[in-house]
């Protein structure tokens, strides 16, 4: 399986990538303590009168916090945010109640799925698998054995909950989210070897697999494809999460696979041109419908595919997490990294998440709902996929201008224009020799490495010798071109490279909803062009249309569209 390379120094970014990872830090991820102090007096207030009018899912923004700040971690090294993050986790640890409990509920709702009459139920669990793997995840990183105690003392509280002669983790309601803590007990398992958490995950994949839960076992089994599941929510995918996990510490044929099915499946139905999962919250069966494409569904699959593309390398999952990323992922943020949108849509426009789904919004966190607070993860997740190693050779998916050195020493810059300009250099300084595996997208069919044409779809095989590497690559930007179906059926959309690009009004002094018809002579000759004032990639077609890289597409406000 391959492994996240830990870079010594952080990856540094150079381009649009880095400076929007670098606005979210320090323009979000640091400031939320502060901005939103009820992100963590929600769990000291618990017990207190007047309860607070919580939403089933508030004590999960702490821990998608974390989350997502640790991923950003990853590639920055920055020490500010390390800061932050600990003392707020360090604070979030002192709200453990003695029997392990770490969420936001009184008493007599914990751990039950309901609240009071006039109150929604609780995903207690759901909340609480976000803050485990959160600390789990900062405890990997420090090594400090308090976040693993902490973690384990609530697991405690879920072995003294559930099963055993007592309820069922599926009597609490709501599978497709609380059913989710599946992963973190294997991840602890494979963690510890501790045989109870073994034994509490098997009968939680028994509540999958139950009347009540999504069965994605047996659907899968079954030929079907996962809009056709039980539950095809989004927040399942945590659960798939769990069943891929399960496969990795067992290595049962019967939870192995399933994840991978999921991934392709929905790949197959239920991905849009720009690389987003999810259409009003969950897989429906076709891309073509606009409907809602939430970020944190989006994050959720990116996360499942990477997972799945770690155990199984694919050139075809590495396409997909690169186009998703430029597009879908970066296009749901404000280059400011200072908001980022619940929705957004293959047309539309994007509006921040703290206004579309403001119903989220309580005193003391008017900025925090389930998307604001899972941000830090969309950007940060690409440190889970863009170079990894098995130990002996070194994977490079991404070619956005970096620099990073390995724990063995090697240092890797990669030069260039990407993703508006198909000229690439990687320079490999190596300590000793090390095998390069250069991922060529499918989309580039003509592709040359030091003036060698190689196929593309495929993994190039490089062999770095001791001392400086430098390595051409040339990729092929000809624009493609993909037809529209179902409520687009006639229309086609257009890529140069991973970027996807469309028409907005910030750009072209026409009627949206009259948009003239684009022939194959309007691209004739056409190339991307870089902007350095304006940061957007354009097109600028013969009929005077101009089109934006998706990114930027729609970023001050503009309606777009992208299908044309």
């Amino acid at each position: 399986m391959l492994s996240p390379i830990n870079a010594k120094h952080g990856i540094r970014f150079s381009g649009d990538v880095g400076k929007l990872i670098e606005n979210l830090q320090n323009n979000w991820l640091v400031s939320v303590p502060e901005t939103n102090p009820s992100i963590i007096s929600v769990f000291r207030e618990r017990d207190r009168k007047p309860y607070r009018r919580l939403l089933p899912w508030s004590g999960e923004f702490a821990g998608k916090y974390i989350t997502g700040a640790y991923y950003i971690y990853k590639i920055t090294r920055d020490e500010r945010l390390c800061r932050v993050i600990l003392d707020f986790s360090d604070q979030l640890i002192e709200c453990q109640d003695s029997d392990g409990y770490l969420g936001c509920f009184k008493k007599e709702s914990r751990m039950t799925g309901k609240n009071s009459y006039d109150e929604p139920g609780t995903w207690d669990a759901w909340n609480h698998y976000h803050i485990m793997y959160g600390l789990y995840l900062w405890f990997t990183e420090t090594k400090n054995e308090k976040y693993l105690e902490a973690v384990e003392k609530t697991a405690s509280m879920f072995l003294g909950t559930f099963y055993n002669g007592k309820k069922r983790l599926k009597d609490i309601g709501s599978t497709e989210t609380n059913l989710a803590a599946l992963h973190i007990f294997a991840v602890l398992y494979g963690q510890t070897g501790k045989k109870e958490y073994l034994d509490f995950a098997l009968e939680i994949a028994k509540d999958v697999e139950s009347e009540e839960g999504g069965g994605y076992i047996s659907c899968m089994d079954s030929g079907n494809e996962f809009y056709q599941c039980r539950k095809p929510r989004w927040e399942s995918l945590h659960v798939i999460m769990g069943i891929d996990a399960l496969g990795r510490v067992t290595g049962e044929e019967k939870y192995r696979d399933v994840a991978e099915k999921i991934v392709y499946s929905i790949l197959r139905t239920d991905v849009h041109n720009t690389g987003g999962f999810s259409t009003r919250e969950q897989a429906v069966g076709t891309p073509f419908d606009n409907g809602a494409v939430e970020l944190c569904c989006v994050i959720a699959f990116n996360a499942l595919a990477a997972e799945v593309y770690r155990r199984k390398p694919a050139t075809a999952l590495a396409d997909f997490l690169e186009i998703s990323y430029y597009n879908a992922v970066m296009g749901s943020y404000s280059p400011s990294g200072r908001w980022s949108a619940y929705n957004t849509p293959m047309d539309g426009e994007k509006v921040a998440n703290y206004n579309e789904i403001g119903f989220q919004s309580r005193a003391g966190s008017p900025d925090l709902n389930c998307c604001s607070a899972n941000s830090g993860r969309g950007l940060g997740q690409l440190s889970e996929w863009a170079f990894l190693t098995d130990n002996e050779k070194l994977y490079i998916n991404f070619y956005d201008p970096c620099s990073f050195e390995t724990e063995d020493g090697t240092k890797i810059s990669i030069g260039g224009d990407y993703p508006h300009g198909s000229a690439v250099t990687v320079s490999a300084e190596c300590i000793t020799p090390v095998t390069l595996m250069l991922h060529i997208p499918e989309w580039s069919k003509n592709t040359f490495i030091n003036g060698e044409k190689v196929t593309g779809g495929e993994y190039f095989a490089y062999p770095c010798s001791a001392g400086v590497n430098n390595i051409k690559i040339e990729f092929d930007f000809s624009l493609r071109f993909e037809l529209g179906h179902g409520d687009y059926e006639g229309k086609r959309c257009v890529f140069s490279g991973p970027v996807l690009f469309g028409c907005d009004l910030s750009e072209n002094d026409l009627d949206l909803d009259s948009l003239p018809c684009v022939t194959d002579g309007d691209f004739e000759g056409v190339l991307p062009e870089y902007c350095p004032k304006s940061r957007k990639i354009l097109l600028r077609l013969k009929n005077g249309l101009i089109l934006s890289d998706f990114y930027r597409l729609g970023s001050s406000g503009s309606r777009y569209r992208t299908w044309i």
